[in-house]
């Protein structure tokens, strides 16, 4: 008799233990020097850079050539260790998706009883026999588990789209930063020399006995204090330097002789569409979303969860010869706890949800107001010092003519001069402000729309940690 139980037993474990394909544990240790390493020996020319570049925009530049604010976006997202890890976490979303859609594993038990007497119609004292646990939940209930999880990994997608824009953002910025420095130290340069040229002018009118000696010094100390203030450029251009470097991951060594563009950016469409645009697509608003999404299937599982699970345990017992066929069942009774609590929360968190939803999109469309406003301004000024720009330069050409016709000194000219060259720096601070302003606001819109460019890598970027996860899958 222990034999043939013994042949049962084997028969229904063997199958199941087989199919089960046992893995091992595999440590994986963590290397300490990989980012010390990696950020040392990164540079702008790497091929691997260069071929991204070239998938995503056809115009990228060679490691000669100049490199624009949205390029050097593209390779800091391409670079940072942020959007390494939301990736990381899309592939766990995904493994824990494939975790929840999972039906739930029969439990084989196994009873075996030793009597102290033997019956009469047996020859053994010994008793065996193998059963099941099945728990039959409601289908529903798996479905709205799978639809649950889905949610979760898109908001793991949400949440790696977010960090590629704040990478890119973080580029962005510190590159612009570093041209508007770089642009005021030559143009600070030139007032600088403009101040020179009035200095030696007025030196030339003291010597000859025309004026006295106090406009000259006056002149002499504007002179060095503008030539203080040129040295705050320096430390301006070193933090610039330092901001876009840390934002590639790259050394100060690799942005030697760097050269950045402020290219014009892409026109942008009407605002109304635009906004309907930015309600459609600002990883902010889609988060809130699918927080929304998930709140009411956390109602809809709360619901379900009404109707119980039936637990069934069919078995075989062999008492001491005897076959025994036995079948029980079971399910839980709502005596102590009521659902009505669970749904009622459920449903609490579902009106959180979506109020937390709307409240998303007011801040979005608020911040976006903001930062257009804040353009407009920028664009508003930078055209008003265009206009005194001009008046000045037509007024500088106007002295000088006079100057040949002997009129007016050099000294009158060289003054001009200096104030032609320090409008022309404050123009270029009014420009720089400008594309900055700009810069926040595609930043507040978030939308493939103002970076095409960034916009096809956001999607590679997508499609590359899908192929991820699918490729960890068992």
């Amino acid at each position: 008799m222990a034999k043939v139980a013994c042949r049962l037993l084997a028969a229904l474990l063997l199958p199941g233990l087989a199919a089960c394909g046992f893995q091992r544990y595999a440590p994986a240790a963590l290397d300490h020097a990989t980012v010390p390493h990696t950020t040392a020996e990164a540079r702008l020319d790497d091929p691997a850079l260069e071929a991204l570049l070239q998938r995503v925009d056809a115009d990228a530049p060679t490691p000669a050539a100049t490199w624009t604010p949205a390029r050097l976006g593209v390779v800091a997202v391409a670079r940072s260790r942020a959007v390494d890890e939301a990736r990381a976490a899309v592939v766990a979303a995904r493994a824990r998706q494939r975790v929840a859609v999972q039906r739930e594993n029969p439990q084989l038990n196994l009873t075996v009883e030793h009597h102290s007497e033997e019956e009469d119609f047996s020859d053994s004292n010994w008793s065996i026999g193998p059963g099941l646990s099945l728990m039959l939940q409601p289908p529903s209930r798996r479905r709205l588990a799978g639809e649950r999880s889905a949610i979760e990994v898109s908001l793991a997608r949400i949440d790696m789209i977010e960090s590629a824009w704040r990478a890119r953002d973080a580029a962005y910025a510190a590159a612009l930063e570093l041209a508007a420095q770089r642009e005021q130290a030559a143009l600070g340069e030139r007032v600088t020399a403009a101040r020179s040229v009035a200095v030696d002018a007025a030196r030339a009118l003291v010597a000859a006995g025309v004026t006295d000696s106090f406009e000259w010094q006056t002149m002499a100390l504007e002179s060095n204090a503008a030539r203080l203030d040129q040295l705050n450029l320096v430390i301006g251009s070193a933090a610039a330097t330092a901001d876009l470097a840390a934002a590639l991951a790259m050394p100060l060594a690799a942005l030697e002789g760097l050269r950045v563009d402020a290219a014009a950016p892409v026109a942008m469409p009407a605002y109304a569409e635009l906004q309907r645009e930015v309600l459609r697509t600002h990883p902010r608003v889609l988060r809130a979303l699918a927080e929304y999404d998930r709140a009411e299937r956390d109602l809809a599982l709360a619901v379900a969860a009404q109707y119980p699970a039936i637990e069934l345990n069919p078995g075989y017992f062999l008492d001491q010869g005897d076959s025994v066929w036995s079948l029980f069942g079971g399910v839980v009774v709502p005596l102590f706890a009521s659902h009505d609590a669970a749904i009622a929360s459920a449903a609490a968190a579902r009106d959180l949800a979506r109020g937390h939803f709307h409240a998303e999109q007011a801040a979005t469309l608020a911040e976006l107001q903001r930062a257009h406003a804040n353009w407009q301004a920028a664009l508003r000024v930078l055209d008003a010092a265009s206009g005194i720009a001009r008046e000045v330069t037509r007024t500088h050409a106007e002295l000088a003519g006079k100057q040949a016709e002997g009129i007016v000194d050099r000294l009158s000219v060289a003054r001009a001069a200096v104030q032609m060259a320090e409008v022309e720096a404050q123009l270029a601070v009014c420009a720089a402000r400008a594309r900055q302003g700009r810069a926040r606001f595609d930043a507040a819109a978030r939308t493939p729309l103002l970076d095409p460019v960034f916009g096809r890598y956001l999607l590679e970027l997508d499609t590359g940690a899908s192929a991820d996860a699918e490729g960890d899958a068992p």
